[in-house]
């Protein structure tokens, strides 16, 4: 699947947004990465790169999200731990 084909079926609009990405030039805010999990199939946590994060890190992450993504995070990190267990 190209980037162009995965942009459309996740309805991401905006030439290069997934590129960018890709390139590590961008992070996907979360609802973002969820829908980019969906398009391909897969379990969002397959496309973290640290699954077995720290309290610590994760508590820095929830800081640094915008208000609408911390009950998007909340529930990415339940399942998160729910999958460690």
């Amino acid at each position: 699947m190209t980037l162009a084909q995965l942009s459309q079926r996740i309805g991401l609009t905006g030439r290069g947004n997934l590129s960018n990405l890709e390139r590590g030039v961008a992070n996907p805010r979360l609802d973002t990465l969820v829908k980019i999990a969906a398009g391909l199939n897969v379990p969002v946590a397959f496309l973290v790169v640290d699954l077995n994060p720290s309290p610590a890190t994760l508590a820095e992450f929830i800081e640094l999200l915008a208000p609408e993504d911390e009950a998007l995070a909340a529930l990415l990190i339940q399942r998160l731990l729910v999958v460690r267990r």
